[in-house]
């Protein structure tokens, strides 16, 4: 059985402040803030 993508983790997420000070600015999907981290 093969798994699709979740479409909601490919969503471009508005960052908080503080996270955008660790990682950088600007919109980013849950799997590019995780590698980010």
């Amino acid at each position: 059985m093969v798994r699709k993508a979740n479409p909601a983790l490919l969503k471009p997420m508005q960052l908080s402040a503080d996270l955008e000070e660790v990682i950088g600015k600007g919109p980013m999907s849950r799997g590019e803030v995780v590698k980010k981290l």
